[in-house]
């Protein structure tokens, strides 16, 4: 830098040269009259001025590229000796992994238990969706919920579309997928993805119904999810009557008791409050009950429209 420097002022002493030579020869010249003489002498006053500022100016540009100078060199030894403490660190990094001490730097530390806990309990989830092994944590919902709980939804979600696939004429592994897609429905913001799961619902629950037409979960799973769009949308009709085939499917069977049985009367229930036909809804309340007498939900219904 100092270097180019100098050569500028070498270049504009030149120039100064060899404009004094200019002036000097044209002053030297004979034969020129008087008046003349004057004018030259007073050009050559303007232009010695002219050099003499700018002089000035170069040696203030020089002041500040000795400035730049200096500030460069004292960012390179910044430079230098930050690469300097970065080399000892990496040593001693390098002689710690040496002697056995655990390291920070380029390798992942070790897991905390309960990471490792963690770890441990989604690959056993997994392994468990794939080993269609889905009963034993509360069917397809729970297991999904774990997984949402673990942060691992889309992941597990993924396994258990593989696992239907694989078991394509298995009804059952049809509504357990239809189940995970309302956990992951859940887990989005209300509004048009919501719908979107919701139909991947009903479709897988539509497959299962193509191989057991009376597939009780299939047809309970449809029901909710049809049960659940807005109305605009048309959708109630025809959850209800999916949930009029399967309340005349559960009062031909033997089997039909539980909590889940006496759910189907109240969504039926339910969805004909909501289409205003409340002398409907007390009949399906009314014969829920008779089934299902230790029911409360059922019972607080009829107490509600018996007040009205």
């Amino acid at each position: 830098m100092a270097n180019g420097s100098g050569s500028a002022v070498a270049w504009i002493g030149l120039a100064a040269a060899g404009a004094a030579i200019f002036l000097a020869l044209r002053a030297g010249g004979g034969g020129a009259a008087p008046a003349e003489e004057e004018s030259d002498l007073t050009s050559a006053g303007a232009l010695e001025g002219r050099l003499a500022d700018a002089e000035t100016r170069l040696e203030a540009a020089e002041t500040r590229m000795r400035e730049y100078d200096a500030r460069i060199a004292k960012a390179e030894q910044k430079a230098a000796s930050a690469e300097s403490e970065a080399s000892r660190a990496l040593q001693e990094v390098r002689a710690g992994n040496a002697a056995g001490a655990p390291t920070t730097v380029g390798e992942e530390a070790a897991p905390t238990p309960e990471e490792a806990k963690r770890k441990a309990e989604v690959q056993d989830l997994l392994a468990k969706i794939r080993a269609g092994e889905i009963h034993d944590v509360d069917g397809g919902f729970g297991l999904m919920a774990r997984a949402k709980e673990l942060g691992v939804l889309d992941e597990a979600l993924k396994e258990m579309e593989a696992y239907a696939a694989a078991h394509a004429s298995d009804p059952d592994a049809q509504v357990e997928l239809a189940s995970a897609y309302v956990v992951k429905l859940m887990a989005v913001p209300d509004g048009m993805e919501r719908g979107a799961w919701s139909r991947k619902s009903i479709e897988a629950c539509e497959k299962a119904l193509k191989i057991q037409p009376d597939h009780w979960g299939a047809q309970f799973m449809k029901g909710m999810n049809l049960s659940q769009w807005p109305d605009y949308l048309g959708k109630r009709p025809e959850a209800i009557k999916t949930f009029e085939r399967l309340v005349e499917q559960q009062e031909k069977s033997t089997a039909a008791e539980g909590d889940d049985f006496a759910e189907t009367y109240f969504q039926l229930g339910t969805l004909y409050q909501k289409s205003g036909n409340s002398e409907k809804a007390m009949e399906v309340f009314r014969r829920g009950l008779a089934a299902h007498p230790e029911d409360k939900k059922l019972r607080e219904q009829i107490e509600l429209l018996e007040k009205r």
